[in-house]
């Protein structure tokens, strides 16, 4: 099992927002083969805001922004009151329907990154891989220069 960082205990609780059993399982088998064993599922816009109202601290988050009404687009909202009460959350968005102009709006309301894909045709470990690695080398030379 390949593991993108040695101590990924270290970035606490992944929370998972998605309303299908079955995209909840695909996230959580790729995060666990990525080392991350700690997630939160929320099914609802009111089981996110539960989590997040909660007290724990997410350093990462996976939103579906059509969760139980295909035009309420209840992840906007979701991203909207993550980013207000934890601003160095990294929020994926998701979406399978409306295409780009759905992830730009995300990327608006505060998600770091979005994927526009049918669930069943995303490599949620490759993803997660690559992200975790972008953003946490990122924020290693941010480090590095503040201390310099």
């Amino acid at each position: 099992m390949t593991q993108v960082l040695s101590s990924p205990s270290v970035l606490g609780p992944l929370l998972v927002v998605a309303d299908e059993v079955p995209q909840l399982d695909a996230i959580r088998d790729a995060a666990d083969r990525a080392g991350l064993h700690n997630v939160r599922p929320a099914a609802s816009e009111s089981d996110a805001y539960a989590l997040i109202e909660g007290g724990e601290e997410f350093p990462l988050a996976v939103v579906d922004i059509m969760l139980t009404s295909k035009k309420l687009k209840e992840g906007f909202r979701v991203i909207e009151r993550l980013r207000g009460r934890q601003p160095r959350c990294r929020i994926i968005a998701l979406t399978s329907k409306g295409g780009n102009e759905i992830g730009v709006e995300a990327l608006r309301r505060g998600a770091a990154d979005f994927v526009c894909a049918d669930w069943d045709h995303v490599n949620w470990w490759e993803l997660l891989q690559q992200r975790l690695v972008l953003w946490f080398g990122v924020a290693d030379a941010e480090r590095s220069a503040q201390t310099q």
